[in-house]
């Protein structure tokens, strides 16, 4: 990433273009940024990448049959945000994945279906959302302080607290009774 003016320029231009302002190529050639603009054609809209980060619009590859879309995927103006704002619901689908299959051609894809029962994450949950929850399916917890006793077996319990002698509070408390107690007796003696 380069940051230019008051953006960072993502390093496969997903969020800003580079267009040759001049044409004279004999003098030093200047270039221009455009943000990019993504038409979601899920949501019948246009963002532009110079104003929201999150700006996204859905994965499709082109075929020759036609325009593929990839349920669930986007595609967005810094890697991060479309990884974190896609959904992974393509890979519950067996049809999705056989679309995946078509699009690699010869590369193998050995990849079936996920099953959805067999997680607390819903299909549309997106990666970010995972993420926030460490991706964990189940925590289980099981502190047993009486098992620790036992094993342990202390003959008796005992703590110290170190105190540290600190001269600036002594001081501090010093002016503050001090000036307390001559605020007390202001108010009390005319």
């Amino acid at each position: 990433m380069t940051a230019q003016g008051n953006a960072l320029l993502a390093m496969f231009s997903s969020n800003w273009n580079f267009i040759r302002a001049g044409l004279d190529v004999e003098r030093n050639t200047s270039f221009v940024t455009i943000p990019v603009i993504h038409n979601n054609t899920e949501q019948n809209a246009t963002c532009s990448c110079a104003t929201l980060k999150t700006c996204t619009m859905p994965v499709n590859f082109t075929t020759i049959f036609g325009t593929m879309i990839i349920d669930g995927m986007v595609f967005g103006c810094y890697l991060l945000e479309t990884v974190l704002l896609s959904l992974l619901s393509c890979f519950y689908s067996e049809t999705c994945i056989s679309n995946f299959r078509y699009i690699l051609g010869a590369i193998p894809f050995p990849v079936q279906a996920l099953d959805d029962s067999l997680t607390r994450f819903s299909v549309n949950d997106t990666i970010e959302t995972m993420a926030y929850q460490m991706f964990i399916e189940s925590w289980a917890s099981n502190a047993s302080y009486e098992k620790f006793y036992n094993s342990c077996s202390p003959n008796y319990c005992m703590y110290t607290y170190y105190y540290r002698f600190d001269m600036l509070q002594l001081l501090t408390t010093f002016l503050s009774v001090f000036a307390g107690s001559s605020l007390g007796i202001r108010f009390v003696v005319p």
